[in-house]
Protein backbone atom coordinates (compact mmCIF):
# COMPACT_ATOMS: atom_id res chain seq x y z
CA UNK A 1 0.00 0.00 0.00
CA UNK A 2 1.47 3.27 -0.89
CA UNK A 3 -0.13 6.34 0.64
CA UNK A 4 -0.28 9.05 -2.10
CA UNK A 5 -1.67 11.83 0.49
CA UNK A 6 -3.24 11.39 4.18
CA UNK A 7 -7.14 10.95 2.25
CA UNK A 8 -5.92 8.68 -0.97
CA UNK A 9 -4.20 4.85 -0.75
CA UNK A 10 -3.53 3.00 -3.65
CA UNK A 11 -2.84 -0.88 -3.62
CA UNK A 12 -1.94 -0.70 -7.42
CA UNK A 13 1.67 -1.70 -7.98
CA UNK A 14 1.02 0.31 -11.41
CA UNK A 15 -1.39 2.98 -12.40
CA UNK A 16 -1.41 5.60 -14.95
CA UNK A 17 -1.77 9.81 -13.95
CA UNK A 18 -5.60 10.38 -14.75
CA UNK A 19 -6.51 8.00 -12.80
CA UNK A 20 -4.84 9.40 -9.55
CA UNK A 21 -6.12 13.19 -10.86
CA UNK A 22 -9.57 11.94 -10.98
CA UNK A 23 -9.20 10.15 -7.43
CA UNK A 24 -7.41 12.99 -6.17
CA UNK A 25 -10.37 15.50 -6.73
CA UNK A 26 -12.43 12.67 -4.90
CA UNK A 27 -10.18 12.75 -2.12
CA UNK A 28 -11.32 16.41 -1.69
CA UNK A 29 -14.86 15.87 -0.48
CA UNK A 30 -16.00 16.98 2.56
CA UNK A 31 -18.47 14.20 3.25
CA UNK A 32 -15.41 11.18 3.38
CA UNK A 33 -15.71 9.26 5.95
CA UNK A 34 -11.68 8.09 5.77
CA UNK A 35 -8.97 7.81 3.11
CA UNK A 36 -10.15 6.96 -0.53
CA UNK A 37 -8.95 3.31 -1.41
CA UNK A 38 -7.53 2.54 -5.33
CA UNK A 39 -7.48 -1.08 -5.45
CA UNK A 40 -5.10 -2.98 -8.10
CA UNK A 41 -7.61 -2.83 -11.15
CA UNK A 42 -8.34 0.70 -10.38
CA UNK A 43 -9.01 2.60 -13.72
CA UNK A 44 -10.34 6.14 -15.14
CA UNK A 45 -14.10 6.43 -14.96
CA UNK A 46 -17.19 8.49 -15.73
CA UNK A 47 -17.75 10.25 -12.97
CA UNK A 48 -15.60 8.18 -10.12
CA UNK A 49 -12.53 5.93 -10.28
CA UNK A 50 -12.93 2.49 -10.87
CA UNK A 51 -11.65 0.12 -8.44
CA UNK A 52 -11.88 2.81 -5.40
CA UNK A 53 -13.67 2.32 -2.38
CA UNK A 54 -15.14 5.82 -1.59
CA UNK A 55 -16.53 5.13 2.29
CA UNK A 56 -18.84 8.32 3.14
CA UNK A 57 -20.38 9.76 6.34
CA UNK A 58 -24.09 9.49 5.69
CA UNK A 59 -24.05 10.54 1.72
CA UNK A 60 -24.70 8.31 -1.25
CA UNK A 61 -22.48 9.13 -4.87
CA UNK A 62 -24.60 7.11 -7.83
CA UNK A 63 -21.62 8.17 -9.99
CA UNK A 64 -19.76 5.65 -7.41
CA UNK A 65 -20.80 2.63 -9.05
CA UNK A 66 -23.07 2.90 -12.22
CA UNK A 67 -21.70 3.28 -15.57
CA UNK A 68 -18.40 1.75 -15.65
CA UNK A 69 -19.85 -1.62 -13.48
CA UNK A 70 -19.71 -4.91 -15.45
CA UNK A 71 -16.72 -3.72 -17.36
CA UNK A 72 -14.91 -6.69 -17.84
CA UNK A 73 -17.53 -8.94 -17.46
CA UNK A 74 -17.63 -11.42 -20.39
CA UNK A 75 -20.39 -12.97 -22.31
CA UNK A 76 -20.96 -16.39 -23.18
CA UNK A 77 -23.04 -18.33 -25.58
CA UNK A 78 -25.93 -20.56 -23.92
CA UNK A 79 -28.62 -22.08 -25.16
CA UNK A 80 -31.18 -20.13 -22.91
CA UNK A 81 -33.10 -17.52 -24.36
CA UNK A 82 -31.87 -13.91 -23.18
CA UNK A 83 -35.02 -13.88 -20.73
CA UNK A 84 -34.22 -16.87 -18.82
CA UNK A 85 -36.24 -19.71 -20.83
CA UNK A 86 -39.72 -20.45 -20.06
CA UNK A 87 -42.87 -19.91 -21.75
CA UNK A 88 -42.89 -16.28 -21.28
CA UNK A 89 -41.42 -14.17 -23.98
CA UNK A 90 -39.58 -10.63 -22.40
CA UNK A 91 -42.69 -8.60 -23.20
CA UNK A 92 -45.04 -11.06 -21.24
CA UNK A 93 -43.05 -10.75 -17.87
CA UNK A 94 -45.54 -11.02 -14.85
CA UNK A 95 -46.12 -7.58 -12.86
CA UNK A 96 -46.30 -9.01 -9.70
CA UNK A 97 -42.69 -9.77 -9.43
CA UNK A 98 -41.36 -6.02 -9.91
CA UNK A 99 -44.12 -4.38 -7.14
CA UNK A 100 -41.35 -2.72 -5.60
CA UNK A 101 -39.46 -0.74 -8.67
CA UNK A 102 -41.21 2.26 -8.97
CA UNK A 103 -42.32 2.96 -12.66
CA UNK A 104 -43.60 6.41 -14.28
CA UNK A 105 -47.17 7.14 -14.79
Amino acid sequence: MKELTPQLRSWASVIDENTVAQALVASRLPILAGPIALMPDAHLGIGATIGSVIATDAAIIPSAVGVDIGSSRRSRRTSRPAWGGGTRSPTQRPEAGWPSIPTPP
